[in-house]
């Protein structure tokens, strides 16, 4: 009976001692966090594309994901929005995205109050060029953005900031 009591000790110990998430802050509900509207504030690749129509986006893109889960993407703020009509859906690991019969999604590394870092699993457009994938610094480029991913990190705007960006 003893090597029980001394595993159940064990577990009590292991579970009570383990960390809630990586950056130590308690977990809090996606669909919550996720909500409002984020710039970009750093790219490991630019310019990236959201699909479908936003092919063009650098530091300044604003994503704003609404209560009536939909997506809205700006090039920059004051611009309309670039994209199509997008639904999305988020847990922990990712974020969904539905435009008509189109279904991606980006793999979220950090979501905060005020952060959000996610990583595209996608090659831009730029890249499928003939030029591009004959010369070979591109393709070299290309093979690390599929290997890695482009890895975006936004902030979320405060509502002051939000006046910079159009409310449809």
């Amino acid at each position: 009976m003893k090597p029980y009591a001394l595993l159940f000790v064990a577990i009590l110990i292991t579970a009570f001692a383990w960390p809630p998430n990586v950056d130590g802050e308690p977990q809090k509900d996606p669909t919550q966090l996720i909500l409002g509207k984020w710039i970009v504030v750093h790219s490991t690749y630019t310019p990236f594309e959201h699909v479908s129509y936003c092919d063009s986006l650098t530091e300044d893109a604003v994503f704003e994901f609404r209560k009536d889960r939909t997506l809205l993407v700006y090039a920059s703020p004051g611009d309309t929005n670039c994209n199509q009509s997008q639904s999305y859906a988020i847990d922990e690991r990712r974020i969904e995205m539905l435009e008509y019969d189109m279904l991606w999604n980006y793999d979220i590394l950090k979501l905060s109050n005020d952060s959000l870092k996610f990583r595209i699993n996608r090659i831009p457009n730029s890249f499928w060029t003939t030029q591009g994938l004959s010369d070979s610094a591109m393709y070299a480029r290309m093979m690390e953005l599929r290997d890695e991913g482009i890895v975006v990190t936004l902030a979320k705007l405060r509502s002051r900031e939000v006046d910079r960006v159009p409310r449809f």
